[in-house]
């Protein structure tokens, strides 16, 4: 009993260790694209590359994928199976 208690605690620990991994890699690739997704564009029109437009629409664009994503979220949440 006594080592099944702690195979079952130790892949418990390994799993969430895992999971934790994949956490910190989910946000820093989410982060990584939020800036990109609002660097990228400030950084071309201030170099000239791209005019005001072409920013604001690449930011619109950002935006309505965020509030899809939280559409998303928000209808999976509200559902039970």
């Amino acid at each position: 009993m006594l080592i099944h208690t702690f195979a079952t605690i130790t892949i418990v620990i390994r799993q969430g260790i895992s999971f934790f991994r994949w956490m910190k890699a989910a946000k820093f690739l989410t982060g990584m694209s939020a800036m990109g997704s609002l660097a990228i564009p400030a950084i071309l029109r201030h170099a000239g590359l791209i005019e005001t437009g072409a920013m604001f629409i690449e930011f619109t664009s950002f935006f309505i994928l965020v509030c899809t994503v939280l559409c998303f979220h928000r209808a999976t949440l509200d559902e039970e199976w």
